[in-house]
């Protein structure tokens, strides 16, 4: 490993040309959203913000089992919808996902997205919709190995007698979820803020910004990742109906405050990708997710290495 870092450092260090002849790679995902603090900004203004009436590109939309749910930008939108009827033996899950951008975990940071939630009460089961934080995983499949949630759905088991309205709080541990909160949902349709404040790490939310419903949850330990991906999900798991759009959607995504990461690569979130994330790829090298997985496949290998020469330099 010593060998293999002296190499290949002294080459990039030495002629970085040598690697860009020999393996080119189309520099993608640099996209300049912005990164100015909102606090500054004018009333109403987002860092980044999406309303859905168009496909806007920010996404990655994507469903495990799209005939069960799926999802789509429509009516001004982010529609989950169930084409057919979920008979308990999956766990469907739909999402969008942030396509070429991270949120900066090493700086405050405030989110809102308006959600509505009128889905069918499942005959035994959970359906709902999530604003999801990805700080390890493969996007590929909807693997969340270290991650947080919000959710908001309706939940009915038939020993109990009642449905549950909810709000939960949640973390994921490879893949496995563990709610830490969870309160009544009121509300059918509602905008929701979930922030971030760096220094003691840890996370709240709320339906009034900066103004917490609780202690928040911490995600102290959770993952050294200094960058996540954000995103819009939509669940059913357990016996439940199908049914169309209108039922289940997402709109109005607004990045209040933060930084936003927009080169792949960038292992370090400090805006450029050079030789600090060169030498985190190799030291990580054949490990499973953390910092070095810039594509988030879930291992560390050559095309982490290569994801990183192909954005190399400043992110602008």
């Amino acid at each position: 490993m010593n060998l293999l870092l002296t190499a290949i450092t002294s080459l990039f260090v030495g002629n970085f040309s040598v690697i860009a002849d020999i393996s080119p790679v189309v520099k993608e995902g640099k996209k300049n959203f912005g990164v100015a603090d909102a606090r500054s900004m004018p009333a109403g203004n987002c860092i980044l913000s999406d309303d859905f009436s168009t496909p806007s590109g920010l996404w990655t939309l994507g469903a495990l089992h799209p005939n069960t749910l799926n999802v789509s930008v429509a009516n001004n939108r982010l529609n989950f919808w169930s084409p057919s009827e979920n008979f308990g033996f999956i766990d469907a899950f739909a999402y969008a996902i942030s396509d070429g951008w991270k949120i900066d975990m090493t700086q405050d940071w405030a989110i809102s997205s308006r959600w509505h939630i009128t889905p069918p009460i499942p005959n035994y089961g959970d359906v709902g919709i999530a604003l999801v934080l990805v700080l390890e995983g493969n996007l590929d499949n909807f693997y969340i190995q270290r991650g947080y949630t919000l959710g908001g759905g309706v939940f009915y088991d038939p020993n109990g007698g009642s449905e549950q309205n909810y709000e939960s709080t949640n973390l994921w541990y490879d893949g496995v979820r563990y709610i830490q909160t969870e309160y009544n949902r009121t509300y059918s349709e509602n905008t929701i803020y979930v922030w971030y404040v760096a220094s003691s790490q840890r996370i709240y939310y709320s339906d009034v910004l900066y103004s917490p419903i609780d202690a928040g949850v911490s995600l102290a330990g959770l993952s050294n990742s200094p960058e996540a991906w954000l995103g819009i999900a939509g669940y059913s798991m357990g016996y439940v109906s199908s049914f169309g759009v209108g039922s289940l959607w997402g709109d109005d995504f607004c990045i209040i405050d933060g930084r936003v990461v927009t080169c792949d690569g960038d292992t370090n979130a400090d805006n450029s990708v050079n030789v600090t994330d060169l030498l985190t790829v190799i030291d990580a090298w054949g490990g499973v997710g953390g910092s070095g997985d810039v594509n988030a496949d879930g291992i560390v290998n050559v095309n982490d290495l290569l994801m990183v020469v192909g954005n190399w330099g400043p992110c602008e």
